[in-house]
């Protein structure tokens, strides 16, 4: 396994022990899921996934493999047939995506392919909604009402979006402002904004989960 210095990627997130984790990382893996190399970045991240892990057992991290959620949502989805696979997970308090490429090489004779997996922080506004998700207990899909009303999207946007129709958008906003005791769609915003002001130094209580996009 080896692992490979990279210079000039932001830190700072902190996770629950204070060490810092980092915003992006990539890793090198086989077709069998196995890492065959990966940067600071990806270790740092992947490390705090597998300690949040409700299967973590105390022991490091040791990046032999990647930690059960990530490597489930992997083997889950139909990446190989579909283009990029992506996902999201939380690590340290903060949401990332992942994205998984599969990569042949050109060479002759020709040798076996082999998969990239890019991890990366999400914007802000992502670590809010999650952070505001824990809070109040929201489900999917009143998280993406939630993200759809941040970004200023109207019920029939929105419904489009989901494949839903706009009534049902508007019964998910009403059950997201009951939630957050928010009087109308500015309040929500409000609440996502003082969310994000705030997320600092802040836990969530559920453990790692990867969740395909």
């Amino acid at each position: 396994m080896m692992r490979t210095k990279r210079n000039g990627h932001k830190n700072d997130a902190s996770g629950h022990d204070g060490k810092v984790t980092a915003e992006v990382g990539v890793v090198l893996m086989d077709l069998s899921y196995q890492p065959l190399a990966m940067d600071e970045g990806a270790a740092s991240i992947l490390a705090a996934v597998a300690e949040q892990s409700p299967s973590a057992d105390g022991r490091p991290f040791l990046a032999r493999t990647l930690p059960p959620d990530i490597l489930q949502a992997i083997r889950r989805s139909e990446w190989t047939t579909g283009g990029p696979f992506k996902m999201r997970f939380h690590a340290a308090n903060r949401l990332y995506t992942g994205r998984a490429y599969l990569l042949e090489p050109q060479d002759s004779p020709p040798r076996e392919p082999f998969l990239i997996l890019h991890l990366e922080r999400e914007a802000e506004l992502g670590d809010a909604i999650l952070r505001v998700s824990n809070e109040y207990h929201l489900t999917e899909r009143e998280q993406e009402v939630l993200r759809g009303t941040a970004i200023g999207l109207t019920s029939k946007e929105m419904a489009e979006r989901m494949d839903i129709c706009p009534s049902t958008v508007k019964s998910f906003l009403r059950l997201i402002m009951i939630k957050m005791g928010a009087p109308n769609r500015a309040a929500l915003v409000a609440r996502l904004l003082a969310a994000s002001r705030n997320s600092e130094g802040d836990s969530y209580t559920n453990g790692a989960s990867a969740t395909q996009v």
